[in-house]
């Protein structure tokens, strides 16, 4: 368990989609944001579509998730796998301090835990984003400091 009261925010966040599914004609992968409070999930934002987090959703199920999309988006609800018992699963974008050129960033593409990987050659303005970073942890303290020691991996081989 991640949060205290967690199979109540389950369920309370369950009950909130169906209602929000229903209420609005949703189909397909949507986004809805809340907050735990005192065992209930409330509802702060719908975003009715695609969204960044199905990219963690993906890699707690281990499989792509677009033809379950495009299935429930078509009318027909796919039964899915249960996640996988892999921890925290975290996502963090890396920014640039600094203006810098990207270095040979061909094994960030093959890493598994690198996304949205620019050009090597490329140059990457100060405050741009220069990379999307992935990692998991048995706390969410671990897959926090995961997070943090990559960041510091790819900016010291980004050069100024």
């Amino acid at each position: 368990p991640v949060l205290p009261a967690q199979q109540e925010v389950t369920a309370s966040a369950a009950a909130a989609a169906r209602a929000i599914t229903r209420a609005f004609g949703l189909r397909g992968i949507n986004g809805i944001d809340f907050i735990a409070r005192n065992g209930t999930a409330v509802v702060i934002e719908v975003n009715p579509r695609w969204t960044a987090a199905v990219e963690l959703v993906e890699r707690a199920l281990g499989m792509p998730l677009f033809p379950a999309h495009v299935s429930a988006c078509e009318g027909a609800l796919p039964l899915l796998d249960q996640p996988r018992a892999v921890g925290v699963i975290g996502k963090a974008v890396r920014f640039a301090p600094a203006d810098c050129v990207m270095p040979n960033t061909d094994s960030w593409l093959a890493d598994g835990i690198t996304g949205d990987v620019p050009m090597s050659g490329s140059s990457v303005a100060r405050g741009a984003p220069i990379c999307t970073l992935f990692a998991t942890g048995p706390t969410s303290g671990a897959c926090y400091d995961a997070l943090a020691g990559r960041a510091r991996v790819i900016l010291r081989s980004s050069t100024p």
